[in-house]
Parts: C-alpha cells; structure tokens; sequence
C-alpha cells in the first residue's frame, strides 16, 4: 500500500526481524535445535562453503575511536561515508561467509 517492501513468506513458520546489522528468524521450526536452517534464510551473509577461495584485504582507519575510512585494498573501493563504510563492512565481510552464524535461544 506505501511501497515498503515486506519479507514476508505466508507459509513460513517463523517470524523475520531485519535490519542494517542482521536478519534473525524465530519460532517454529528454528526452536527444534535438530532443525537447521534453510540456506536461503543466510540473506546478508554467504555460506563459508561457498565463500571465494580468494581474500580481500581491508584498512580501516579510525579518528579517536571511530571508523571514518574503509580500503579495500585488494579491488581499491575506497567508502567514507559512515552509512557507506558500515554496509560495506557488512557487504564485504559477508561475502566471506563472516556472521554466518545459527543459533537457538
């Protein structure tokens, strides 16, 4: 109705919280620890199994404590926004497989 796009998958038994630092999934079948999740569910992470061979190598620079530049020193991106530098952090890290985590509460 207001163009805000909705993950939300109407046979699915699980809830979806989503943000700029993580997707997370609850309920239903996640609360079996037995269960694993869908690969599918891994929306801003890649699988470490599918993960490049190939590493990329980042300089961040810090001003009094706060992260005000990212290189990638491998492909030369350059990000200095601190938006941009925070989605590149999790662009690039995910791509590794980096957050990749399943864990049951």
């Amino acid at each position: 109705k207001h163009g805000i796009p909705v993950d939300a998958k109407p046979k699915a038994n699980y809830s979806i919280d989503e943000n700029l630092f993580h997707t997370s999934y609850e309920s239903g079948m996640l609360e079996d620890a037995m269960v694993g999740p869908d690969e599918s569910m891994f929306k801003m992470s890649t699988s470490p199994k599918d993960a490049p061979e190939q590493s990329d190598t980042v300089l961040i620079e810090f001003a009094k404590g706060i992260p005000v530049k990212i290189t990638n020193t491998t492909d030369g991106t350059v990000k200095t926004d601190p938006l941009e530098l925070f989605l590149y952090c999790n662009e690039i890290a995910g791509k590794h497989g980096i957050g990749h985590i399943d864990i049951v509460e």
